[in-house]
């Protein structure tokens, strides 16, 4: 039974008894289903479910910067910069299972056993978690660069003293975070305290929203965290040359005219720049927000 559609938005859930609430997803290999698989990430699988109901050979994705051609002929997908061909294939929510799925876009599904924190306040900054981050063997949840300066500074759970395990840090990947999050009002009120005054704008200047990107350090940009991003905006908007700011216990400068970021007592600078929010989907090289690997979005 095909599936049907409802305001242009695909319904993949089924009727028949015997399929219950299952519906279509689709999964790619690690590079083949049978040696590893996981789900695309929920940004792509209506685009891609489009795509294959309307028998088009191909549709393009970007996937943390990379662009990649599915070809729902054949079932493969493959881009410029990777020699790899990963199997992809449609199936059923039931069937994940049974095809020993991995998780979601490069990231292990999230463990639901054990303390579950009820509430949202980082016990590192006291204000609402931004970028929420679980640590699964405690189940305590901090900002993420709260947990990540925890750790880097050799400490452990802020709450329990818990261990917090390096590998929630080493090349991260999680499909769970709304790329646009914005930063927590309890932050923005404090800022404009420490800073003063905004200065005059135009209408359409205050109805533009911008993000500040920051280079890795291999190829591609990354969306600062939704904090830092604001101070860095407000200095800029008060036409300050330059400001300071702190990312995982480090002192960096922000040096506006130059478009760098300096580490303090380091020579190596990593440039830096400001584009509207509108144009992010046109930056197929942006792979995610505070050095996580996050962005994925429909091309064409």
């Amino acid at each position: 039974m095909a599936p049907a559609t409802s305001f242009g938005k695909i319904e993949w859930f089924q009727t028949s008894k015997k399929e219950g609430n299952s519906r279509f997803i689709w999964i790619y290999g690690n590079p083949t289903i049978k040696s590893g698989c996981y789900e695309f990430h929920p940004d792509l699988q209506d685009h891609i479910e489009e795509a294959y109901l309307a028998e088009k050979k191909t549709c393009k994705v970007s996937v943390f910067g990379t662009v990649w051609t599915l070809d729902l002929k054949n079932m493969k997908e493959s881009s410029k910069t990777s020699k790899a061909k990963p199997e992809i294939r449609r199936v059923r929510t039931s069937q994940l299972k049974k095809l020993k799925c991995i998780g979601v876009a490069g990231a292990k599904y999230a463990k639901t056993s054990g303390f579950q924190q009820s509430d949202d306040i980082c016990a590192v900054c006291y204000d609402p978690s931004t970028i929420p981050t679980r640590i699964e063997k405690c189940g305590h949840i901090f900002c993420f660069l709260c947990l990540k300066t925890n750790y880097i500074l050799g400490n452990g759970c802020p709450t329990c003293r818990g261990a917090i395990p390096y590998s929630m840090f080493q090349k991260p990947i999680r499909a769970d975070i709304d790329f646009h999050i914005e930063c927590p009002l309890e932050y923005a009120v404090d800022c404009a305290k420490m800073l003063g005054p905004d200065p005059k704008k135009s209408e359409r200047e205050s109805s533009e929203k911008y993000y500040w990107l920051y280079q890795s350090n291999h190829s591609g940009w990354f969306r600062y965290d939704p904090k830092t991003e604001y101070f860095i905006e407000e200095n800029f908007k008060r036409k300050n040359k330059s400001c300071e700011v702190y990312i995982c216990g480090l002192k960096m400068t922000i040096n506006f005219k130059r478009s760098t970021q300096e580490i303090q007592g380091k020579i190596r600078k990593r440039k830096i720049k400001r584009i509207a929010a509108s144009d992010v989907y046109k930056q197929h090289d942006l792979k995610g927000i505070a050095g996580i690997r996050t962005l994925n979005y429909p091309i064409s």
